[in-house]
């Protein structure tokens, strides 16, 4: 059973820091909710600009981003339930 769930979880990430876009990728650091998505498809972003704002434990992180470039896909919207590892903006 314990197999199952682990599987299961992993099923549910996003594909896009899977195939090897993994410096393109920004995923959560842990499991929260997601309080605002600030950017969208499209936008261009500077190297520390917040890209999702996540909430776990009662603390809200602002999750930055890695580089400039630009935002190829937003994987997630504000209040969604997200899991440790879960893709949630990526990058071209």
């Amino acid at each position: 059973r314990i197999i199952t769930r682990i599987t299961n979880r992993l099923g549910k990430r996003s594909q896009c820091c899977d195939d090897g876009a993994g410096a393109n990728c920004l995923s959560a650091p842990m499991h929260g909710l997601v309080v605002d998505v600030p950017v969208h498809e499209g936008q261009e972003v500077a190297k520390g600009q917040t890209l999702v704002v996540l909430e776990s434990m009662k603390m809200q992180m602002q999750l930055r981003s890695p580089r400039d470039g630009k935002v190829a896909k937003v994987s997630v919207q504000a209040g969604a339930q997200v899991e440790k590892g879960a893709a949630l903006v990526q990058l071209e």
